[in-house]
């Protein structure tokens, strides 16, 4: 299906999510309702295009806030939306691409990996060089956090792999036009900043050898810079992200005060973008870092705090990934009771059918020995 904007209230509509996409740093929840305002005006004129542009930033809003039922919720709707149409513009990639993380986080890593492929299948037919290139880069760096989901953590297993898929990611996204159109600098560069903190986590990870050690902190370092930049507007999620990583690397460098200095400037952004996600991150490396250097008293205190925020995290991922998956088994269940039905019908009709004939046959037997 070819894309089509007549109306002029689809126009205004399409200009206003274009006008969204070039602004950073709202607030979320401003960013949410203005979108599911678009969302919904979308709907009410049957603006396809409008409802899977509008529906692919909210789905990406979730995600960073690590809403997965509503991800996997929204998406369902959008998929439904998306069903025939030619991704011309990337959102149809975008919204599988989602799907597959918000799957693979709740541990359900089959049906992640098939919404990945789905993802690639639609980048792959993108017209747009820079778009295509664009949206195959995250959906590389998607499959390598979906290797890194499947291996539990296990730093030797999947690793060539990883670092091949992370680079090749990186690789796409350089290609990518700075003076793209259809693909701003900053979103650009947003994705290579955080495919560089990608591969310095996977380098923290396994012992800290000094080769380890000097990767890490090049690569971390490498995407630090593009954040701290004037060139670029990088989300404010993304920078606390980056800070705790940051904070994580002198940590295990031993250099304390150093990661304390990161962690703090990652806990002073997230009072103003709340994450609790991040906030758990900076707990944890304040809590050691003190630890490390004598301060008792505030490393029991940070210790506490993460302690208590962990729990209550671990407790919401199992609740929403048991809700997630009663609901995938629900799905099978009718689709296989609608298939029996399916096959019980089929076989109703051959047999009346079948019946109809030996009737038939019958008849004419009879009339011919009369």
């Amino acid at each position: 299906m070819v894309w089509a904007q007549n109306t002029p209230a689809e126009v205004a509509i399409k200009d206003k999510l274009d006008k969204f996409s070039l602004t950073s740093n709202i607030d979320p929840k401003q960013k949410e309702a203005r979108l599911l305002e678009l969302k919904a005006e979308s709907e009410k004129l049957g603006y396809d295009l409008g409802i899977l542009i509008s529906g692919n930033y909210l789905i990406k809003l979730y995600g960073r806030q690590y809403r997965y039922k509503e991800q996997l919720r929204l998406g369902d709707q959008l998929k439904k939306v998306a069903k025939n149409k030619k991704d011309t513009y990337g959102y149809i990639s975008g919204i599988y691409q989602s799907t597959s993380l918000a799957l693979g986080y709740l541990g359900l890593n089959d049906a992640s990996l098939k919404d990945l492929k789905k993802a690639i299948s639609y980048a792959e037919t993108i017209e747009d060089r820079d778009t295509r290139l664009y949206q195959l880069s995250v959906c590389y760096e998607n499959m390598a956090l979906n290797y890194e989901l499947k291996r539990g953590g296990d730093i030797n297993l999947l690793r060539d792999s990883l670092l091949y898929t992370y680079k090749k990611s990186l690789e796409m996204a350089k290609q990518v036009s700075d003076n793209s159109e259809a693909i701003r600098k900053n979103v650009k560069y947003d994705h290579i900043a955080y495919t560089y903190m990608r591969l310095g986590m996977l380098y923290l990870e396994p012992e800290d050898t000094k080769e380890n050690l000097e990767s890490a902190e090049k690569y971390l370092l490498e995407g630090l810079k593009i954040h701290e930049s004037k060139k670029y507007e990088i989300p404010v999620d993304n920078r606390i992200m980056m800070l705790n990583q940051v904070s994580w690397l002198y940590l295990e460098k031993k250099e304390y005060h150093k990661s304390i200095d990161y962690a703090e400037r990652a806990l002073k952004l997230e009072n103003v973008n709340k994450n609790p996600a991040h906030r758990v991150e900076s707990f944890e490396f304040l809590a050691d870092s003190y630890r490390e250097i004598g301060d008792k008293e505030k490393s029991g205190f940070y210790m506490d705090k993460y302690t208590y925020l962990k729990d209550s995290l671990s407790l919401a991922e199992k609740k929403e990934a048991d809700i997630t998956m009663k609901k995938m088994v629900k799905e099978v269940n009718d689709e296989n009771k609608q298939s029996s039905k399916k096959q019980w019908m089929i076989t109703g009709i051959l047999a009346l059918i079948a019946g109809l004939i030996t009737a038939i046959l019958w008849r004419k037997k009879n009339k011919a020995l009369r």
